[in-house]
């Protein structure tokens, strides 16, 4: 009977291929993981869909356990990354200029030619290398991780984040050139 064996035993089963760990480790973990992932991340669907991957990567790549150590502190661990992942890459979708000059709201309270706005933005985006490029439809039209983009395209993540910041920063200084009316 799996209930009875701890859970160390039973990350080992699921290395196994043993369905039953598996189902009695996402039985034990599913819930106190969902509660935590929820207070971190302030929202229910997200938290619940972080855990189920968290669970999905348990299962499908179960060597990333270390059997020296003990499998909660772990799988926690694992949750808070994530869930950190999801603010971090939300925020810095939050302050892509891009984003900021999509919004309507931004539009009016800034008074922005949105034709002005338009051309700026194009002529940036034209400008951007081939690799800069990509990064972009990757992070801001395909919504990837930087995680995701550096495997897209064969880069280290820092090279990814290095080139998302120069990215943003063409399109940051270009908006400063902007003329806009100060109500």
């Amino acid at each position: 009977m799996t209930s009875d064996l701890s859970d160390e035993e039973l990350m080992h089963g699921v290395c196994q291929g043993i369905d039953q760990a598996f189902g009695t480790l996402y039985s034990r973990y599913f819930q106190p993981l969902y509660g935590y992932a929820n207070k971190l991340l302030g929202n229910r669907e997200t938290a619940a869909d972080t855990v189920q991957e968290v669970f999905m990567a348990l299962l499908e790549k179960p060597e990333r356990f270390d059997g020296a150590r003990a499998f909660r502190p772990w799988i926690y661990t694992v949750t808070a990354n994530r869930c950190r992942n999801l603010l971090r890459d939300g925020m810095n979708r939050k302050h892509s200029p891009l984003e900021t000059a999509a919004e309507p709201q931004a539009q009016d309270h800034h008074g922005l030619d949105l034709p002005v706005l338009s051309r700026c933005l194009n002529g940036v985006f034209q400008s951007l290398s081939k690799k800069e490029k990509q990064i972009h439809r990757l992070r801001f039209q395909e919504g990837k991780s930087l995680r995701e983009i550096a495997a897209t395209l064969g880069l280290p993540e820092g090279s990814v984040k290095s080139g998302l910041y120069y990215l943003l920063r063409k399109y940051d200084i270009a908006l400063k050139t902007l003329p806009y009316e100060k109500e």
